[in-house]
Formats: structure tokens, sequence, C-alpha cells
């Protein structure tokens, strides 16, 4: 262990892995796990934190140090490209922790590559980290499960280039009602929608809006995350409350987009076909100009 470890002054690199052909200085969407991670750390770290995204840029690593602490968030699709960055930033004497849906799917693939790996939600765990490895302690595995949605925050997007993505990505809801034989959302993010508070979403659309965005994408599980039918099969008066409630909170927030942000501001996002058989919602996402 290094000194620069044991006395915490080490710099945090939260990474989003690509391979360098596909690079061409801009992206199409913003990842999200990045600033959402930079927004969970802990207020004394915060200094350190930098953000790299390799489907726009290099890796600096002629700047890592040994000891300096690097995140790497992993689909399946890039956990290859995520290996091959372990494996230099370890050669370099850094330390290096992988999360994401491959990571929490398959931990224990994760550590032939890394020092430590976070399984589930890394919203709050994340802090525990950070504070186990400024003091000596990184456990091999950090158990994040599925956070509470009061949980939920918005990203930091102060710390991302905006400038060089065309559509970036709010999430509004973690977790889905169904169990699609090919999806992996229900198991790995439950079937209880985690629903933001709609002053949150708002809050991080109007920035995005100052921020230069004109298009969005939630980046939800399913946008649609209470149905009619569901509610009309409730099997209690407790479970039909908080269905109906669900709803009117998905409403109110489609309200609060027609009426509060300006309209050359457009959305799209992922939903089930469900929701073809509710005018009502249809026509509130047609007014929120929910357009794909």
């Amino acid at each position: 262990m290094s000194n620069k470890e044991k006395e915490g002054s080490f710099k945090i690199y939260l990474v989003n892995p690509a391979p360098a052909a596909e690079r061409i200085q801009f992206s199409f969407m913003t990842p999200r796990a990045l600033p959402v991670l930079a927004a969970a750390t802990p207020e004394e770290f915060k200094k350190e934190v930098r953000l790299v995204d390799q489907t726009i840029e290099e890796f600096p690593i002629e700047e890592l140090c040994p000891g300096d602490l690097l995140g790497i968030s992993i689909h399946t699709f890039n956990a290859i490209h995520g290996y091959e960055l372990a494996r230099k930033a370890k050669a370099a004497q850094a330390t290096v922790v992988f999360g994401g849906p491959h990571a929490s799917i398959f931990p224990e693939e994760t550590l032939h590559y890394g020092d430590s790996v976070v399984v589930g939600d890394a919203d709050l765990v994340w802090e525990n980290l950070l504070q186990d490895y400024a003091n000596g302690r990184l456990q091999s595995v950090y158990k994040g499960g599925r956070i509470e949605q009061e949980n939920l925050k918005p990203a930091r997007w102060d710390l991302m280039p905006l400038e060089r993505y065309l559509v970036a990505t709010v999430q509004t809801v973690r977790g889905c009602p169904k169990q699609c034989s090919f999806c992996s959302v229900w198991v790995q993010d439950g079937r209880v929608p985690r629903v933001r508070a709609n002053d949150s979403i708002m809050e991080e659309v109007q920035y995005l809006y100052r921020a230069g965005f004109r298009l969005v994408f939630f980046a939800d599980d399913n946008f649609y995350p209470y149905t009619q039918e569901d509610i009309a099969q409730a099997r209690s008066v407790e479970d039909r409350t908080r269905l109906e409630t669900g709803m009117q909170q998905r409403l109110d927030l489609l309200g609060r987009l027609a009426s509060e942000v300006p309209s050359d501001m457009f959305f799209c996002t992922q939903i089930t076909m469900e929701v073809a058989d509710d005018p009502k919602y249809l026509e509130a996402m047609k007014q929120a100009r929910v357009v794909g």
C-alpha cells in the first residue's frame, strides 16, 4: 500500500470504457453511470474526481500515480475494453474497482482483472468503499443491493464535456414490474419500480436545457411502470392505492414536462407496448413532447 493511499490523497477516475477504433471525439449519448457516481461521491473526495468517457477521449494513463483509484463501469458489450484498461492501470500501480450490470452479474469474473467489485446499485455503498480505501481496508466485494427511490439523485453533469454529446440521459425510474424472458432488468433491478421524485427529475432536465440540450433520453427500465391492467388486477386495497398513486405521479411528471420545460425540448424513452392500451397516458406523453 502506498503512502498516497494511506493518506487518502488519491485521485479518483470514473471510466466508461470503449475501444479506440470507435473514438471520433463526439458521442451520440451521454453515459449515465459516471455523473451519477460522481454525485454519490462524498464531499471530501469530490475535488479529486475525474470522469473519462472513452467513447470521446483517451484515458490519460500517463497521469496515473500509484494508489490512484479507477472505478470502471461495464456492460457485457464493453467488458473486454474495461479489462484491458484495468490491466494498464494495475501496471501503473493504481487500484481498480468494477461496477455496472456485467460486474453485478459476474462479480467473480471481474475480480480476475480488478481489486474490488460493486454488486448492484453503487449510489450509497460507493461512500463506504472510498472511506475504506482511504483507510487502507478496501474489501473485494461491496453489495449495494437496490437502493430506495428517495436515494436516487441527479447526475453531476458539470463534470462532463456536454458539448461533445447530442443527446443527454435522465433516469426517472429503476426496475420494471414485468419479467420478459429476453430482459435482464427485472433480475438485476427488481420488479418493484423505484421512482425518483418529480422535483429532482425536473431540476435535472432544466439543467440540461440550460446546458444546450434539446433532446433527452429517459434511460428508464420502463417509462410506464404502472399499468391500467396492473391497477385493475391489484390483489389488495393497499396494492391498488400504491399503483394508483404511482400512476398519478407519472402523469404529474408528464404534466410538468409539458408546462415547465421550453417547447423546443423533446424526449424519448424505453417503454412497454402496454401503454398502447392507455389513451390518457399516451396523450400526456404527447403533450410532454415524448416523441420516441
